[in-house]
């Protein structure tokens, strides 16, 4: 059976649109020139990078955007690198950028996108991929469980992996240094959507599974391993 590959124009031109805001914060820590020379450099990187991102299902696996997202951070850290910088430069730009993307949603936009997470429909939809998961279809996808804790008016929803796609992926590129801090993303789009997220308790940290726990009634807490990046 052929492995099934990305579209690569449709990835270039996703990358094309959104990763002008992390130029932006280049802008910032190295000036305008030498940021468009990075996000040049980091263009080609994923574009070389695009046939070996892993495939784990394409539209039918809601977390594929996490893997091509993925590979945006792995050319900018293979970059970001090759310039003398650090592995907590990377993340913090990748950071910056994405609260950025997510602050730039309206507020009316965030607030029904955080009440439908939690419907019966959504949550019915995380347990069939859970479920599907299970499967383990592709080897290089996360493995997981999704369990439910209702009460009158608080959800709580806690997805727990076996098994991490991301993990995987930096191990293949050798770029491990990213491992620790694969829970950047999460606190940001909990944040903006009301999604009380825990993120804590992660492979990269070295706890034996990791752990995106979720309650409506709940405060986004930043990690604390991350704590001193997002102050920078």
């Amino acid at each position: 059976m052929k492995k099934a590959t990305y579209d690569k124009a449709k990835l270039m031109k996703s990358f094309d649109k959104y990763f002008n805001l992390a130029e932006q914060r280049l802008q910032t820590k190295y000036g305008k020139t030498e940021a468009r020379n990075i996000t040049a450099q980091v263009r080609n990187e994923f574009e070389t990078l695009i046939p070996k991102i892993p495939y784990i299902g394409g539209r039918k696996n809601m977390f594929t955007p996490v893997m091509i997202i993925n590979g945006w951070i792995i050319a900018l850290y293979r970059v970001i690198k090759s310039k003398g910088g650090t592995v907590e430069d990377v993340i913090q730009i990748s950071h910056e950028a994405s609260d950025d993307f997510f602050k730039s949603l309206s507020p009316w936009v965030a607030k029904i996108i955080g009440h439908l997470v939690f419907t019966k429909l959504s949550i019915h939809y995380m347990q069939k991929q859970a479920k599907r998961s299970q499967k383990k279809i592709y080897t290089e996808d996360f493995v997981y469980t999704c369990s439910i804790n209702q009460k009158v008016h608080e959800t709580e929803v806690e997805l727990e992996f076996t098994e991490c796609a991301v993990q995987k992926y930096y191990e293949a590129e050798g770029a491990e240094e990213l491992k620790p801090y694969c829970n950047f993303f999460d606190p940001i789009y909990s944040k903006r959507f009301g999604m009380g997220v825990q993120a804590e308790h992660t492979f990269g940290l070295g706890c034996e599974t990791c752990k995106l726990n979720y309650n409506n009634r709940r405060e986004t807490k930043t990690p604390a391993n991350l704590a001193d990046i997002v102050k920078r």
